[in-house]
């Protein structure tokens, strides 16, 4: 089954994601869909307002959080290929992909698009410009403040420490300070910053990005009919773990990795 890359994601014709996938053992007939149809992009990935706010980037997941970027960097430093299982969502009437689940994940991933393009192209305003759109093209709908907040990341110049250099600027205001999504988000480029500066490789991680080494699955879910009842019940699984729960998956993924386990 194909995997697609953040940036491959939002540049690819929708029809190749939907319509070409054999793996999902269903067909979707060409003539189901709008003119035009086949020939229309991703216009954007956007949080639908059903959705929780984002909770990779809370205090109290510091270290869980600090253990997924920290893979997501030795992947790009390496250049091995590294998957992040599926994405579920759907397309509405304007070609905006909506997450029902993967929601955490994209959010992260597009943060470490945003602050790696944002300071390996600083010299080069001309290569930003290329991925400017791009970056445009995510957004969150929980919360008013978020979607003004994400919008207002495409053109800031990142100095520092983003978290600090962002709650600086003269259009951050107290209403965007009381948004959980954008505590989260603080939090998250703030760790982002520190392991970057930390790289043997920083300043050459944009290749890897391009490159797609940093991928994932896609399910549509549009054919299926949902009810937003789906939505809710997937989204309550994004509640938080407890220690123990935390513990079991950290012992499963062990397991799974350690040599000394596959003769079981």
């Amino acid at each position: 089954m194909k995997t697609y890359s953040l940036l491959q994601f939002l540049k690819e014709p929708v029809n190749y994601i939907l319509d070409n996938e054999e793996d999902y053992n269903f067909k979707v007939l060409a003539s189901s869909h709008p003119i035009g149809y086949e020939e229309k992009s991703i216009s954007n990935i956007t949080i639908p307002i059903i959705q929780r706010d984002y909770a990779q980037g809370r205090e109290d997941n510091k270290e869980l959080r600090e253990e997924f970027i920290g893979k997501l960097f030795k992947h790009l430093e390496t250049k091995k290929n590294l998957k992040l299982d599926f994405i579920y969502g759907s397309l509405d009437q304007n070609n905006s992909f909506l997450p029902l689940d993967g929601q955490q994940r994209l959010t992260t991933l597009f943060l470490l698009h945003w602050y790696i393009i944002k300071v390996e192209t600083k010299e080069n305003p001309e290569e930003f410009e290329t991925y400017k759109h791009i970056l445009s093209k995510f957004s969150y709908e929980t919360r008013d403040t978020s979607r003004r907040f994400f919008k207002e990341l495409v053109d800031f110049e990142v100095e520092g420490n983003p978290k600090e250099s962002i709650e600086k600027s003269y259009w951050f205001n107290e209403h965007f300070s009381l948004d959980p999504t954008i505590s989260g988000v603080l939090n998250t480029l703030e760790t982002i910053y520190n392991i970057y500066q930390r790289s043997d490789k920083k300043g050459s991680l944009l290749e890897s990005l391009t490159e797609g080494v940093i991928a994932f699955y896609v399910l549509p879910m549009d054919q299926f009919k949902l009810t937003d009842d789906l939505y809710i019940k997937l989204n309550a699984r994004g509640k938080v773990l407890s220690s123990f729960e935390n513990f079991k998956a950290d012992i499963v993924g062990f397991i799974k990795t350690d040599p000394i386990f596959e003769i079981m």
